[in-house]
């Protein structure tokens, strides 16, 4: 990256940190309505007995009519507020390109031709993940209430196996946990597809993308291998063979990476004007290049910064080598709300 695409990137991710605490504000109130569940499975525990195929079956019937309509909310409350989302984070992209220009050139598409509800994670949309949670909750159920009548289990056991107690997690603790992963992955999603939307509407002025990965001990080898690499307007891989796939934050469940312009060159836009080669940046072991990670990112940022996006407690541990830069980046607890974007980049 040459010094301009530098600086756009760093505000890049300066907004990929805001999409990270929005993602946790997502996984927080779609916990609260997979909990309900736990309440539902606890009562139908107490209320109904098991003891016949009968009341398998209607104990069955009953929890998979409540489960399909609790991801079904999930589902419909999500596209709506990643639609909104999406907005705000062209708006935000837009900006962050001109400043990194110092001009306005980059404009914000008329209409964003991507619908939420068909944007892909790891090859399916994001409506078709929450319905195959449903579904897998719904089995999880049925198996632990037949497997449980089966083993002379008591039905007080065999709730308790479905919604866990005393330490043992149950079922529906496997099911809060994906998720929790699905509503992250799905801003992410979002998030990439808006930035890179962006991008691609202005091909007069960008010829593609970067890819720009998190690196830490806990990133994929699919993600690392892709850090910095170039790819067309039209996903194709530049320089290299390594495919697109879904792109950053969406390639696989729980992705991390982000998307940054390629831009063209001074002489491709008709500018008789050399290339702002790229810098270097200080470190403990002196001068080193200061081609983009996302790692050397979050090193450059002030103290105070750094501090205010991840809370002192956390902040400390991470300088003092304890947590990693994944545990910094799940953003519990530093949480954006939609009406606080609006404030933001409204």
């Amino acid at each position: 990256m040459n010094r301009i695409e530098q600086i756009i990137a760093a505000g890049l991710l300066d907004n990929e940190i805001v999409a990270l605490r929005f993602a946790a504000a997502q996984e927080r109130e779609v916990s609260a309505k997979v909990e309900t569940l736990r309440r539902i499975a606890r009562k139908l525990g107490i209320e109904l007995k098991l003891d016949t195929p009968a009341e398998q079956a209607k104990a069955i019937r009953e929890f998979g009519a409540e489960a399909s309509a609790v991801f079904n909310a999930i589902a419909t409350q999500q596209a709506q507020d990643l639609a909104e989302f999406m907005a705000l984070t062209s708006e935000a992209t837009v900006a962050v390109v001109n400043g990194g220009l110092a001009v306005d050139l980059f404009k914000r598409p008329n209409r964003l031709s991507a619908r939420v509800e068909s944007l892909l994670i790891d090859g399916a949309p994001s409506r078709d993940w929450w319905k195959r949670q449903a579904d897998a909750v719904q089995r999880a159920f049925a198996r632990e209430v037949r497997t449980g009548f089966v083993s002379g289990e008591t039905t007080e056991a065999i709730a308790r196996r479905i919604v866990g107690m005393r330490g043992q997690p149950g079922i529906l603790d496997v099911t809060l946990r994906q998720a929790r992963t699905l509503a992250h992955s799905s801003v992410m999603t979002v998030a990439n597809a808006s930035v890179q939307e962006v991008i691609s509407a202005n091909d007069d002025i960008v010829k593609g993308y970067y890819w720009v990965s998190t690196l830490d001990s806990r990133t994929c080898p699919v993600c690392a291998s892709r850090d910095g690499k170039k790819y067309s307007l039209e996903h194709r891989p530049v320089g290299h063979k390594l495919p697109w796939g879904s792109g950053p934050g969406a390639i696989h469940i729980g992705c991390r990476c982000a998307t940054t312009a390629w831009l063209k060159s001074y002489r491709e836009l008709g500018l008789d004007i050399d290339e702002f080669e790229p810098t270097t940046r200080a470190s403990a072991d002196g001068p080193v290049s200061a081609g983009l990670t996302f790692e050397k990112w979050i090193e450059s940022k002030p103290v105070a910064v750094q501090r205010e996006w991840f809370g002192p407690g956390r902040y400390e541990l991470y300088r003092e080598g304890k947590i990693t830069l994944r545990d910094l980046t799940n953003m519990q607890g530093r949480e954006l709300t939609l009406a606080q974007l609006r404030e933001r980049y409204g």
